[in-house]
């Protein structure tokens, strides 16, 4: 089929596009960060599809996405199939980026942009990456962002849709055969163990289920190929599917920065905090590493739950949910190698 993604040579976005390209798809990417003229990316990488994902920027210039123009595009390339992980992490410019930045606002504004394009261009499905418990997250404009895109994917009659909730990811993502893209928070996390011997949390369970990012990239890619569930394998495929994307693996936040520390060979107090005390805490580590380590709304819904999930875990097939890439031996397999660096955000 052709589909296009949003991101190809972005964490999750890589994944999905290399896998689909190695089942044969027709693969396009809406995209800032595509090869040049020269096939070469940014900084003079070589491409590592090789040519293979053709791209276009979803905007003319600016942070601002136009349905005018995204539509042609999305014709052009016969898109039968739009799958997109776009999304910014921040709701302002964060700490330690210059110039531009696209925020939640911003953000929401091209993804319904880029949803009424899909519509008008006959794109026959959407598969959209959301986040767990959307709908709880009042007052977070990250998760009111995903809520709000969900209504609209729900309102539209001539459009079919999947939309997968992860809670967080991990593994190491990107477009290339040898993936060195680190997913942020068990990244930082493990920066964070291997440097302070106190590690602040926010009170209360703080419970999450993340998934590895290639067995979400297999999830997506079953959504594009048959958009099937337990539903839809008895005969009745329905226009519309929302599930939770999560792994096996179910972590109380502390427990998960104890196994972290292990895994990375650290010796850290997990402390827990009041609401603006982690804020705080978090807000001042940033302020020395010109980086957002956690961010309000991830502490918040950290708090609430937000990234928990009573669902049955993702997988059981198409090697989904593997036994090596369940977190609890990812982390200690991958000890030696994670929080080397922090992980740094993209520019939006």
């Amino acid at each position: 089929m052709n589909v296009a993604v949003t991101g190809a040579w972005g964490y999750s976005g890589g994944r999905i596009a290399r896998m689909l390209v190695e089942r044969g798809h027709a693969v396009t990417s809406l995209t800032t960060h595509g090869p040049g003229v020269d096939g070469k990316l940014a900084g003079g990488a070589p491409d590592p599809f090789g040519g293979a994902v053709a791209s276009a920027s979803p905007a003319a210039g600016g942070p601002e996405w136009d349905a005018e123009r995204l539509t042609p595009i999305l014709r052009e390339w016969r898109t039968e199939v739009l799958v997109s992980t776009y999304w910014s992490r921040h709701r302002r410019r964060p700490l330690g980026h210059r110039g531009d930045w696209t925020g939640h606002d911003e953000a929401l504004r091209n993804a319904l942009a880029l949803i009424e394009a899909a519509r008008r261009a006959g794109v026959r499905r959407i598969v959209w990456t959301s986040i767990t418990n959307a709908d709880r997250g009042a007052g977070l404009s990250y998760f009111e962002g995903k809520r709000r895109i969900e209504e609209r994917l729900e309102a539209l009659d001539d459009v079919e849709s999947s939309v997968l909730r992860p809670a967080c990811f991990y593994g190491w993502g990107g477009p290339g055969e040898r993936p060195a893209q680190p997913g942020i928070l068990v990244e930082n996390v493990a920066w964070g163990c291997r440097r302070a011997p106190v590690f602040p949390i926010p009170e209360g369970p703080c419970r999450l289920r993340p998934i590895h990012v290639d067995d979400y990239a297999r999830l997506v890619v079953r959504e594009v190929e048959t958009g099937a569930d337990a539903e839809a394998d008895a005969g009745a495929r329905p226009d519309r599917i929302v599930r939770d994307a999560c792994g096996v693996d179910r972590y109380r936040f502390d427990d998960l920065v104890r196994a972290t520390a292990d895994a990375v060979g650290a010796r850290v107090r997990v402390v827990r905090l009041g609401q603006w005390l982690t804020r705080a805490s978090f807000a001042v580590a940033s302020r020395v590493t010109g980086e957002t380590i956690l961010t309000v709304d991830e502490i918040e819904g950290l708090k609430r739950n937000l990234l928990d999930s009573e669902e049955e875990p993702a997988g059981g097939e198409d090697g989904i949910g593997s036994e090596a890439t369940r977190l609890s031996r990812w982390i200690r397999a991958e000890g030696e190698r994670l929080g080397r660096r922090l992980a740094r955000e993209p520019r939006r």
